[in-house]
């Protein structure tokens, strides 16, 4: 084999090398971003759970309480009135 043949072997497998890196490269960032977006989901999740769905209950509560008492101060008859 010639020297030529020879530097052009060499040449083609380190391009070929810094291919695969970058690929490696790009998807070890893809791999990072998919898990930093999962952890913040993971987040949102225990938010929601935590405060979001405990503070729609508390409000439906109070807009149960609020209709039954709407309901009795009408209910009331005047005195004197029958």
């Amino acid at each position: 084999m010639n020297k030529a043949k020879a530097e052009s072997l060499i040449l083609g497998k380190n391009e070929a090398l810094r291919n695969q890196q970058q690929m490696i490269n790009e998807a070890s960032g893809m791999a990072d971003s998919s898990f930093t977006e999962l952890e913040l989901k993971k987040k949102q999740m225990k938010l929601y759970e935590e405060q979001i769905i405990p503070a729609d209950e508390e409000f439906s509560n109070h807009v149960i309480r609020l209709r039954t008492n709407t309901e009795e101060l009408f209910s009331f008859s005047m005195p004197g009135k029958h």
